[in-house]
């Protein structure tokens, strides 16, 4: 339940803060530290050069191959600002900026402000958030992407937050995260409004767990 004093406005102000925060955390010397670039990162300031050059790849070839989606957005902020070591990072700080916001929309609607305020504030601190948002890497590309599609994905399946959660409290919701490292969400009993949520859950698991399609393998490039 909301405390009385958290108002959305609250909210709000609470969650500038932390973006603020956490925006100086990721743009203060951001073309020193880290010191240099990894090849992954000069494989991107090649391709996104490549791109403002006049190119227009659909696969890149360079770094073992990938999809081209940061390097073209990091082509058109180069086309605005020049192409330097500030600019190709600063997509990364874009897109871990974005994690932090729809995390909080995600985690409001999910559970409560409060949760969602906490969230925000302890990942824009976390050294996995901060480190990537610092490097040049399109892994940070994959947060961003997945979580703004858990949020509009859950708003398709129940367009109104179902009162059931919030009823069922904070026991209900240990439950509820308890489900997303197993096959199906049993620990959570399912009630009409809440089917369909829980199907979510369990595809989230699949694809999410060791030998998913997400499944981690090898270090992010």
């Amino acid at each position: 339940m909301r405390p009385t004093w958290l108002t959305r406005r609250t909210d709000l102000l609470l969650l500038t803060a932390i973006l603020l925060i956490a925006a100086f955390l990721r743009l203060y010397r951001l073309d020193a530290i880290p010191p240099g670039w990894t090849h992954d990162e000069a494989g991107h300031g090649h391709d996104a050069i490549v791109i403002l050059n006049g190119a227009r790849p659909i696969y890149e070839t360079v770094g073992y191959g990938r999809e081209p989606l940061y390097d073209y957005v990091v082509a058109g902020l180069m086309a605005l600002i020049g192409p330097t070591s500030f600019a190709l990072r600063l997509v990364s700080v874009a897109f871990g900026l974005a994690t932090l916001v729809m995390t909080f929309v995600w985690a409001r609607r999910a559970f409560d402000s409060p949760t969602a305020l906490a969230a925000v504030a302890l990942q824009a601190a976390s050294f996995w958030s901060l480190a990537t948002s610092r490097q040049a890497l399109r892994s940070t590309l994959l947060p961003a992407l997945f979580t703004a599609a858990i949020y509009f994905y859950w708003r398709c399946i129940d367009p109104q937050p179902s009162p059931s959660l919030e009823r069922e409290g904070v026991g209900g919701r240990r439950g509820l995260l308890r489900s997303f490292h197993r096959r199906n969400a049993v620990h959570v009993p399912p009630r009409p409004r809440d089917v369909g949520r829980l199907a979510c859950i369990s595809d989230l698991s699949r694809v999410c767990a060791p030998g998913g399609p997400f499944a981690a393998s090898g270090s992010p490039r």
